[in-house]
């Protein structure tokens, strides 16, 4: 160290040392703004994903809800019914009665 800073003059070799913390300052306050920013999207994407799930969770929710009323109801008509119709039978059609 004393070689270089007697080949390059105290003045060079203090302008070396100034720039090599200032690079080294960037860089560190480089690395915690992208460590800072990777880790601020992956929660923003975690939370959207999650807010899509929730909207799938609760339209699928829905959606087998009508299906379970439409089996109850399904099941209720099969019940109403007095006796199973047979085709062609004359008098079978209530509504003929």
């Amino acid at each position: 160290m004393k070689h270089l800073i007697a080949w390059l003059g105290f003045g060079r070799s203090l302008i070396m040392i100034l720039v090599t913390l200032v690079l080294a300052s960037i860089l560190s306050v480089s690395v915690a703004v992208y460590f800072q920013y990777r880790a601020a999207f992956t929660s923003a994407v975690e939370e959207e994903l999650q807010g899509i799930g929730a909207m799938n969770t609760e339209a699928f929710t829905r959606w087998l809800t009508v299906r379970q009323d439409e089996m109850r109801f399904l099941a209720g008509v099969g019940r109403a019914s007095p006796a199973p119709l047979s085709r062609g039978a004359v008098g079978s059609c209530p509504a003929a009665r």
